[in-house]
């Protein structure tokens, strides 16, 4: 739920009086690395003309009074003309990219253009083609209904697990991202955008994308470009059923790059999408309709609905339970405790790490927890299940659904039998029964249970008086 009142009311609904020096404000829903922070801050310098300086890179949450006040602060990183750098939990409806960098005299607010919109993703379509820069693509497109002139940045962090080979597709999706003007970049800056050119024509994209090859299921069907006999028209198809619905999300993203890419280099006339398997009951309210609806594309057989309103971009949240196990992680890493995994509230999966240092990535179909430690002093495994508060039972009883990942950290070298916890957030002062942490959403006060493992207590302690 999006939330308008705050835990950090000094910040959220505060008189936005004048201050001299900016801040720098990474407006973020899930945890972002130490390096794709200092690349972003890096780009967002860039963009912005200022100068910055790094050492190594910590996320820190502020507490006040023994409260924690709803932000963090970035360490290691100092810009000349830049007062601090924070890091504040948003959520978008259902565009939203992974981060807004804005350089701000106050907590910025959503009717500002922010400097940058960053996709921040370690993925690529040998992981899954369900969140390669194809399907990733509508993020890009429909921010700038919002903000027409924000500088949009596709950020790969190199794939822990080694599988960093692209598909023939994956390499036509991002020169299609760089013909639509988005930037593509590393946090390692082993390679650049230069080598993904920008299509010059038309034509070159149909003869590029006659290449791929085609899918091998029988029941797929392959995304061709084609234009009519006078060039008036263009015809797309590609497959947007799933399951007996809309539902497709390679191509939610796949088709409308290659309409983006189309109206780019210069085709005014109409577009129409074949083969997408859709009926009319099918089409509801989706970024992807509405890009298509904005863009005066047709879908085969089927009508699309006029536009309708749409709010905010993006609005602060305390109201999810990645609320209370993002303040964890960042408490944990305070305390030198090891992050093995993190999948905050389903937004961005990690890769394990083994006990020889190396990372895998997890077996599909696994059910996952959302936080998995390492006390390295007691040798304690510590996997967290994050619930908001009035699911606290609902999550306590979840916690017996981890057999399968256990026994694949079982495979990696850990030998400890894992503790099983739950941590929640929301407005109640009293910790709920059965609960291993609780966040105050009103007050900020964090509360630890009695059979909560040790490193909760000390990470809480250090965390709480930086």
């Amino acid at each position: 739920r999006l939330y308008t009142g705050s835990v950090n009311s000094e910040l959220q609904g505060a008189p936005r009086t004048a201050t001299r020096v900016p801040d720098l404000w990474l407006l973020s829903e899930e945890w972002l690395a130490p390096e794709a922070i200092r690349r972003i801050i890096e780009r967002t310098c860039e963009v912005e003309g200022f100068r910055a300086s790094f050492g190594p890179i910590s996320v820190e949450p502020v507490f006040k009074e023994g409260a924690f006040r709803g932000r963090y602060a970035i360490k290691g990183a100092q810009i000349e003309g830049i007062r601090s750098i924070w890091v504040a939990i948003v959520g978008g409806r259902g565009s939203f990219v992974d981060c807004l960098a804005y350089v701000s005299r106050e907590e910025p607010e959503a009717t500002e253009a922010p400097s940058l919109a960053v996709e921040v993703t370690k993925t690529t379509d040998l992981d899954t083609r369900n969140a390669g820069p194809g399907q990733r693509a509508i993020k890009f497109l429909a921010i700038l209904e919002f903000y027409p002139d924000v500088e949009r940045l596709y950020l790969q962090e190199p794939s822990r697990a080694g599988l960093s080979k692209e598909t023939d597709s994956e390499f036509m999706d991002k020169r299609l991202l760089r013909t639509v003007g988005v930037r593509l970049d590393r946090t390692d800056q082993s390679q650049d955008d230069s080598l993904y050119p920008k299509f010059r024509s038309i034509d070159e994209l149909i003869a590029a994308s006659d290449q791929i090859a085609a899918p091998k299921t029988k029941t797929n069907v392959p995304v061709n470009i084609s234009k009519s006999r006078d060039g008036t028209a263009i015809e797309i198809t590609g497959k947007l059923l799933k399951s007996g619905k809309f539902a497709h999300d390679p191509n939610k993203g796949k088709l409308p790059l290659r309409v983006a890419a189309l109206r780019e280099l210069g085709h005014n006339g109409p577009i129409v999408l074949r083969n997408h398997g859709l009926s009319q009951h099918m089409i509801g309210r989706c970024k992807t309709v509405r890009y298509f609806t904005d863009n005066d594309v047709g879908l085969d057989g089927v009508s699309l609905p006029d536009l309708w309103p749409v709010g905010d971009y993006w609005a602060r949240i305390v109201d999810s339970e990645k609320i209370g196990t993002l303040l964890l992680h960042s408490m944990l890493e305070i305390g030198g405790f090891t992050i093995l995994f993190h999948n905050h509230g389903g937004c961005a999966k990690s890769d394990v790490r083994a006990s020889d240092g190396h990372f895998e990535t997890v077996p599909k179909k696994t059910k996952l927890p959302d936080l998995v430690c390492l006390d390295t002093m007691r040798l304690q495994l510590v996997l967290v299940e994050g619930e908001k508060e009035e699911n606290a039972q609902a999550g306590v009883k979840q916690l017996d659904g981890f057999g399968d990942f256990e026994a694949f950290l079982k495979k990696l070298g850990y030998r400890q039998r894992p503790k099983r916890c739950v941590v929640t957030c929301g407005p109640g002062s009293a910790l709920p029964p059965g609960v291993a942490l609780h966040l105050n959403t009103v007050t900020g006060v964090v509360k630890v249970g009695r059979g909560a493992p040790p490193c909760f207590t000390k990470a809480l302690k250090l965390a709480s008086t930086q």
